[in-house]
Formats: structure tokens, C-alpha cells, sequence
């Protein structure tokens, strides 16, 4: 059978489209107060090319696969690959490199949904700031994920940056003129959709039943899934325990108390890290219990004061930096997990 012409010409235009795109990628940087002097075109994060930092590692396999929590199951579809990824990005001429400082903002709440971004290297929190300062840190974003796509005409959070971090940026009008031509991004479009979907009917089901301890079970559980593993059922979590208290709807207090207890029992070890920690999960099935709702045992929960349930958070964030409840905790704690 003859191949068919519309086709060919189509697979021509789209080798064009990428080889085109394989050029010198135009390289920005979000606006910061501080110049770290890097040369034009210069990815900042790191060497890595782009097409190197898109690919994201393989998660550790848990154990016993049969077992996975929600927030397992949840993490693990986030996870998964882009292959159209390189179509995607070289589909635009207008795709251009990002990079931000930590703590700095990407775009903020209701600002006009003009963009939408790849995230390459890093780590983005989504936040909602109360009127009195309050935040809720909706959800972590880690390589390979999306943000700025299930919006409106403007933004409903805010995404800051948890340490420096890269992305590659999209104008939100040619991916959906793509999706509408393309049926295979469609589809990947659709599946981002749902899976955020099912992730945030897994966030309602953790706040609104789960107790602190299954609350930090289920968030070590989807991470471990999720985030690019350090090793055998070891994973680097970016984030501070601030940022932790703020997304599960916690004290920092009480998450201190849960990951010391975790600690006590032998289900998880801790090493501090220059951004966030190290996490091995040694007893995998004990902590897959504790999300379920197994109880702590009571000579741990008792020397880390961890049965009790915490009070509301009473934390204020403004632009990324807390006006209160900083006093109550030395600022190393933050990034150092292990002395908890």
C-alpha cells in the first residue's frame, strides 16, 4: 500500500519543528533582587541541557506493589512520562527558559492566566494566602509536572519557588490550539487533568479525616512516589517543615513531634540536606499502616508527645516570609529533618 502523502508531508513538518527547536534555547530569568551573574543564555540550575532535565527518574518500587496507599497510587500516576514532551515544546518558538530564586514567586493570585510552565529542576508550592495572612500550601509541584494549565482567565494561587528552580514557559493559547489539533496532546492534557483531579480528592479525604500522624504517613508515601529517589526507598524532600505544616494543615510542632516519632519507632530515618532532608523509609509496610490508621505504638507516641491532635495552624505568611511564629523555632529546623 503507498504511504500516504498528507501524512508524510505532516511527519516532515513536525521533524522540522524539532530539529528547529534542538537550537540554542532562548534562556530568561523570573525578576529578583539578586544578580547572580550568570551569561546570557545560561541555564542557571545546574549544566544539564533541557532535554536532559526534562526526563524524570525512576521512582523507587515499593516492597510490596500490591499494597500501595491512595496517596502511593496518587503520587505514581503523577509520575508519569511526557512522551510527547519534545513535541510539545517544539511546537512554539515562544517556549523560553526560566529560571527563579528560592522563595521567589513565579506568578501570583490573580494575575492574568497569560502562561503556563514545565517544570524542569526544583521545587514550586502552590499557595492561597487568607486575608490575615494565613496560608494553605495546596500542593507541591516537582520535576516533570505542570502548572498554570487548570486555571481560568486568571490565576487562582500563587507559585513560589521552594528552592532555585528551573522551567521551561508556554503561552497557554498555542497549547490549546495544539490540543485542539493534536489528539495525542489532547489526550496527555486530559489525563494532567484527572490526575490532578484525583490528587485533590485524596488532599480532601487527608484533611478532612486523617489525623496528624496518618496525615505525615500518607505526604512521605505520595513524596516518595513522586519525587526522584536518593536511593532505595530514600527520597529528598526540598520542602521545610514549615511548608509541610502549611500543606497537610498541621503545626510545625506537631510535625516535629510525628517525624520524631517515626523516627523513635524505626520506620523512617532522617538526614539533614542544604535544602530540606534526606528521608529513608526503612519499615515501608509500618508506614503504609500508620496511613491506613493504625495506631502508634504507645511508648513512641508518648516520648514525642504525638497522640495528641494539634490545634488549627495559626501560622502568617506574606510574600513567601512568615510575620509570625518564627520565634517559637530555630531556623535551621527548617532544613535540618534529624534534629527534630
Amino acid at each position: 500500500m503507498s504511504p500516504d502523502p498528507a501524512a508524510s508531508d505532516a511527519g516532515r513538518r513536525g521533524a522540522d519543528i524539532l530539529t528547529n527547536f534542538t537550537g540554542p534555547a532562548a534562556t530568561d530569568r523570573l525578576p529578583g533582587p539578586v544578580d547572580r551573574g550568570e551569561r546570557p543564555g545560561e541555564v542557571r540550575i545546574g549544566e544539564a541541557r533541557p532535554a536532559e532535565s526534562d526526563a524524570r527518574a525512576e521512582p523507587a518500587k515499593p516492597d510490596h506493589p500490591e499494597r500501595r496507599t491512595a496517596s502511593e497510587r496518587t503520587g505514581r500516576l503523577r509520575n508519569e512520562p511526557w512522551p510527547d514532551e519534545d513535541r510539545l515544546a517544539g511546537a512554539y518558538s515562544s517556549a523560553r527558559m526560566l529560571g527563579a530564586d528560592k522563595d521567589q514567586p513565579i506568578y501570583a493570585e490573580g494575575e492574568p492566566a497569560e502562561f503556563c510552565y514545565r517544570l524542569l529542576g526544583g521545587c514550586v508550592r502552590m499557595v492561597k494566602l487568607m486575608e490575615d495572612g494565613r496560608r494553605q500550601v495546596t500542593e507541591f509541584l516537582l520535576p516533570g509536572d505542570m502548572l498554570g494549565l487548570d486555571t481560568l482567565d486568571a490565576y487562582d494561587l500563587t507559585a513560589e519557588a521552594v528552592v532555585p528552580t528551573t522551567l521551561r514557559r508556554y503561552r497557554r493559547a498555542a497549547v490549546e490550539a495544539l490540543a485542539d489539533r493534536d489528539p495525542v496532546v489532547a489526550r496527555r492534557l486530559r489525563s494532567f487533568a484527572s490526575n490532578g483531579l484525583r490528587a485533590a480528592r485524596e488532599r480532601m479525604m487527608l484533611l478532612g479525616r486523617k489525623t496528624a500522624t496518618e496525615r505525615i504517613a500518607s505526604f512521605l508515601l505520595e513524596m516518595t512516589a513522586r519525587a526522584p529517589p536518593t536511593g532505595r526507598n530514600r527520597v529528598a524532600l526540598p520542602m521545610g517543615r514549615a511548608d509541610i505544616a502549611d500543606h497537610l494543615g498541621l503545626t510545625t510542632e506537631t510535625v516535629c513531634r510525628v517525624l520524631t516519632c517515626l523516627r523513635v519507632g524505626g520506620t523512617i530515618t532522617t538526614s539533614p540536606r542544604r535544602d530540606g532532608a534526606d528521608v529513608t523509609i526503612r519499615d515501608p509496610a509500618t508506614l503504609r499502616a500508620l496511613a491506613a490508621g493504625a495506631p502508634l505504638r504507645a511508648r513512641e507516641a508518648r516520648r514525642a508527645g504525638a497522640e495528641r491532635d494539634p490545634p488549627a495552624p495559626t501560622t502568617a505568611a506574606t510574600g513567601g516570609q512568615f510575620a509570625r511564629g518564627r520565634a517559637d523555632r530555630p531556623a535551621a529546623s527548617e532544613a535540618a529533618f534529624a534534629r527534630a
